[in-house]
């Protein structure tokens, strides 16, 4: 149903812009360095643009994307411009720099990742290595056959106002390496493997984001740090927010409910059949002022509250903290 639903979409932009014919004058027109229409390859006007030009985009385009230098991709406005990815095995956009660029990608759909066979796990809407300082806004990434952002190494990234939904087999964000990531005004939702997942060394920030209807929520573990203020992690069919190994966590004045399993959880044996023995999370979580219902009660959490009980500071005024990364 949803691939019947984005074909229909494409469909429906590609008749509208073929009536256009060539790119329409738009607000940001006056900022853009290159006009790129649809029947033009963006990925050519990227290597042709100077260092820090600004590329306005308008129509659909079926082509992945390479981007190793500054620049800025701007759309004239979701759903009016559309990439979806022609190459299998590969990320609709990569961004990758062994030196620090900047690099924007702002007002674009980005969608329909093609898997490799066998698949190389790069098949992401958005993958962000190397050095990479990226902002991504109003934008919507969709459909893609792993993760809807990936980002790895040293990359820094900034998500702001944008949908990121029904991402197949991976996650809508994921972090990983020693990135720093910062996710404000966004819905991520419906993805296959999960809302946010941190790995490693990565430190994210939440704010005022929406996180429904995923596997789990927000999955964090290795050494990996998080804050998430003022959001809402509801409707995830497992684990509203699940933290292993030696995470480290801040919770301030979120609503965590209606999730399939806990609201808050640790990885370990008392709170997952699954775990094992050895796995003892040995990190730290502070927090204060957070909604969190459990069973039985409105919007309730299917499994409770939090797990351990040692976790119940998160919902009061007060707050509290465990520490287990002291010896």
């Amino acid at each position: 149903m949803r691939n019947s639903i984005m074909i229909v979409v494409a469909v429906v932009l590609v008749m509208t812009l073929s009536s256009i014919g060539t790119l329409a004058e738009s607000s940001v027109s006056s900022k853009c360095t290159i006009s790129v229409s649809s029947d033009q390859s963006i990925q050519a006007a990227i290597e042709a643009a100077p260092d820090g030009a600004v590329i306005c985009l308008e129509g659909v385009w079926r082509e992945n994307l390479v981007i190793t230098k500054n620049l800025t991709l701007q759309g004239v406005g979701v759903e009016k411009a559309v990439i979806n990815g022609a190459e299998k095995g590969k990320p609709v956009i990569l961004i990758e720099s062994d030196a620090v660029i900047d690099v924007r990608i702002i007002g674009l759909v980005v969608a329909e990742s093609r898997a490799g066979d066998p698949m190389t796990l790069q098949e992401d809407g958005i993958l962000i290595s190397g050095q990479a300082n990226v902002q991504i806004e109003d934008c919507q990434i969709l459909g893609n056959i792993l993760n809807g952002i990936e980002v790895q190494e040293l990359a820094q990234l900034t998500v702001k106002n944008c949908q990121i939904f029904s991402n197949d087999q991976g996650a809508g964000v994921s972090a990983a390496g020693s990135t720093q990531a910062t996710i404000t005004n966004c819905t991520i939702s419906g993805n296959g493997d999960g809302g946010v997942y941190l790995f490693e060394s990565a430190n994210c920030t939440i704010d005022s984001s929406h996180i429904w209807g995923n596997p789990a929520g927000v999955a964090i573990g290795d050494s990996a740090q998080l804050t998430i203020t003022n959001s809402q992690v509801s409707e995830n069919r497992e684990v509203g927010i699940l933290i292993a190994h030696t995470a480290q966590v801040t919770l301030i004045e979120n609503t965590i409910d209606k999730n399939g399993g806990y609201g808050v959880a640790l990885y370990q044996k008392e709170c997952f059949d699954e775990a094992y023995d050895t796995d003892i999370f040995r990190g730290y979580v502070t927090g204060h002022g957070n909604t969190i219902p459990g069973l039985g009660e409105p919007d309730g959490n299917h499994l409770g509250t939090v797990c351990p009980n040692e976790l119940e500071f998160l919902s009061t005024e007060a707050g509290g903290e465990l520490d287990r990364l002291s010896p």
